[in-house]
């Protein structure tokens, strides 16, 4: 990935799907995570990963972690189908060491301990899932 910016790498299996996506490794914020932005409107998370998890593994492998900006993922359910599309079979909160709340299936609010209270380092890793996913409901304004 040498290149400043490439549009749908590897993706183009049809022409017209170049523009759907942008795919930059090396942009400001970067080179980790790679950034892979949405350019056209209402895309659907799930529906483009589809097809596309060796590819996308590849770009782990290569990044360490991948961002999704500007796709269409409005609820705990699309996120989940999303993420489904890389790891089928999402592991449960097993050891239930923190309090959390279950919003679709195997999808986790993070811990909902009050400010004042003590998180382990690395608890997130208790169960060692081979993929961590985040979502967040409320999108940062940038």
């Amino acid at each position: 990935m040498t290149e400043q910016s490439r549009v749908a790498p590897a993706i183009g299996r049809r022409r017209r799907e170049r523009s759907l996506v942008d795919v930059r490794p090396d942009w400001p914020g970067g080179p980790l995570p790679a950034l892979v932005e949405a350019a056209v409107p209402d895309l659907d998370l799930a529906g483009w990963l589809a097809g596309r998890r060796d590819e996308l593994l590849r770009d782990l492998d290569a990044h360490s972690a991948v961002l999704f900006c500007g796709f269409e993922v409005a609820s705990a359910d699309d996120f989940s189908r999303a993420a489904r599309a890389v790891t089928p079979d999402l592991l449960g909160y097993l050891e239930r060491a923190a309090p959390r709340t279950e919003v679709a299936d195997r999808v986790f609010t993070s811990t909902e301990f009050n400010a004042e209270q003590w998180i382990p380092l690395h608890h997130e890793m208790s169960y060692w899932p081979t993929h961590l996913y985040f979502w967040c409901a409320q999108p940062s304004p940038w």
